[in-house]
């Protein structure tokens, strides 16, 4: 018997999971999918989302003992919510969160524009902070070590820009 494709997600999870309608596993924007979709989640669900929106960083370093404190629920709310978004589980959910920051980071910002100079550099200061963690945790230490071990040892440096 044929399924529709939309179904072929439903079967793939668990009985007691639900999946949003038209969510393809594996898709790249889940902030986007997120602030789309939470106006339909539970009050639980709501709390997980808000979390993810107001502090994504925060929210895909924390294993899930912390997230169930911070967070106020269980476990396995933690899961369904996962698999509901369509990934495979929290750890999924925390890779694409941090894949879709920089896409995301447009449904995080406000889409008024700035009142004041103050408003100004407070966007500012946010995105500079953002940008210097998001090098932070993006920052290949290894190659950066073998880059200042081939400047380190060299006659001459040419350096241009």
């Amino acid at each position: 018997m044929a399924r529709h494709p939309s179904q072929e997600n439903r079967i793939s999870q668990p009985n007691d999971d639900t999946v949003i309608p038209g969510v393809k596993r594996n898709a790249q924007d889940v902030i986007g999918l997120i602030v789309d979709q939470q106006s339909q989640f539970s009050k639980t669900n709501r709390r997980i989302a808000h979390a993810i929106l107001s502090e994504p960083h925060s929210f895909a370093e924390k294993p899930i003992e912390e997230l169930t404190t911070w967070l106020n629920v269980s476990a396995p709310t933690i899961t369904r919510f996962s698999r509901m978004l369509g990934c495979d589980g929290l750890k999924d959910l925390k890779l694409k969160i941090m894949g879709s920051v920089r896409v995301g980071i447009r449904y995080l910002e406000p889409q008024t524009p700035p009142g004041s100079i103050a408003e100004v550099a407070e966007r500012v200061s946010k995105r500079a902070q953002k940008t210097i963690a998001d090098m932070h945790h993006n920052v290949d230490l290894e190659r950066a070590q073998a880059v200042v071990d081939k400047i380190s040892v060299c006659h001459t440096l040419y350096a241009f820009g």
